[in-house]
């Protein structure tokens, strides 16, 4: 579960009946009306769900700021999270798609919203689109993880790049899944893996990760 540090949590149904509301060539954005909890007055806004992080530089400096998904009530002030999944285009970097599931969703749920955005920004892109971006499918980042990985931090880059580059024949799927998933875990704590050493070290001291490891190294 996503940490929230706002008062309440609205949920934004995909995939279904979607309709562009921008004129951004890849980033995408749904318009939503919900009541605040706290007043009951009206909530208007837009709930990006597909970032081009190169052509929205604004909206990389609010996934950074972690409020991309943020909106506050125009009467009271309080602020409000939409519980959205996100796919994030990061042309220049790899892996190049990332993907943050929504909130307490379940594995097949996760699956179907990430299909169904990968296909609105494939249909986005038009012969932009460029297939080996799933050819070893998509990455999976913890919405709490995403401004770690998103600080321009070399060490970070490089460490998911590596994980994700990994050849299918070289390294087992299960395990270049449990890598990518320590990493970026490690990521949002602060610590910089760059050996299998550092890796070592980390997961000693967090039961969970290191649990995570040996599971997929059996």
């Amino acid at each position: 579960m996503v940490r929230i540090s706002v008062p309440f949590l609205y949920n934004l149904a995909l995939p279904g009946n979607i309709q562009p509301m921008t004129n951004n060539p890849h980033s995408h954005a749904e318009p939503v009306s919900l009541p605040c909890r706290a007043c009951g007055a009206a909530v208007s806004g837009e709930v990006w769900i597909i970032v081009d992080t190169t052509e929205r530089p604004d909206l990389l400096a609010r996934l950074r700021a972690g409020a991309l998904h943020d909106l506050a009530c125009p009467d009271c002030g309080h602020t409000a999270t939409v519980n959205a999944p996100l796919l994030l285009l990061r042309p220049d970097a790899e892996p190049a798609l990332l993907f943050s599931p929504a909130a307490g969703g379940t594995p097949a749920q996760d699956e179907e919203q990430a299909i169904a955005l990968a296909g609105m920004l494939r249909e986005h892109m038009g012969e932009a689109w460029r297939e080996e971006w799933l050819a070893r499918g998509l990455t999976g980042v913890a919405r709490e993880a995403l401004p770690t990985l998103l600080a321009d931090d070399p060490a970070v880059a490089a460490a998911l790049a590596d994980a994700h580059r990994a050849e299918e024949d070289e390294v087992d799927p299960e395990l270049r899944r449990a890598l990518e998933e320590i990493v970026m875990a490690l990521a949002a704590e602060g610590v910089r893996v760059h050996t299998a050493e550092d890796l070592q070290r980390a997961v000693e001291s967090r039961p969970e990760l290191k649990a995570r490891l040996v599971a997929a190294l059996r």
